[in-house]
């Protein structure tokens, strides 16, 4: 019931918001909104990793479990991927000074969780046990520091 009550609110803001006449647009209220975007892309993909790692502790070895898992992972990766893309082209929302090498470094370092997940749901095609090797490298991957960690504290790269 509480659902529904909030979706009939949701619904009546919508509706205020469109019936206003239309107004100037400055540049902040353009990215606000693109900020807004960016942050609607990761709900549907970060609110299914609940289903899906469930699904694989279930079912940790069925084909079906890790391709799931794999493929919320790699579509998270990418919605990740495609907010950084967005926010880094022509400096939308980082500083002008922002080092282009940082830049880069995130994309690289983003596009690798959906690579090895694709490559785990191509696994699980043969050993699922493969596939699941390959998600839990991932945990290591991004939990260790990287330049970029070390660019944002201020430290040397050595």
């Amino acid at each position: 019931m509480a659902e529904l009550h909030r979706l009939r609110v949701q619904l009546h803001r919508t509706r205020r918001v469109l019936d206003r006449p239309p107004q100037p647009v400055s540049l902040y209220q353009t990215e606000r909104q693109s900020i807004l975007v960016g942050q609607h892309s990761f709900p549907p993909t970060v609110g299914f990793v609940p289903f899906s790692t469930s699904l694989l502790g279930l079912y940790p070895f069925s084909p079906t479990a890790v391709r799931v898992y794999g493929a919320n992972l790699a579509a998270t990766g990418l919605a990740l991927y495609a907010v950084w893309w967005y926010a880094t082209s022509q400096y939308r929302l980082v500083e002008k000074d922002l080092d282009p090498h940082i830049v880069s470094l995130a994309k690289r370092r983003i596009i690798v969780g959906p690579i090895v997940s694709l490559l785990g749901i191509g696994f699980s095609f043969l050993d699922t046990r493969i596939s699941l090797v390959l998600y839990l490298l991932l945990i290591p991957f991004f939990i260790r520091p990287s330049h970029i960690d070390i660019h944002f504290r201020g430290g040397s790269h050595n």
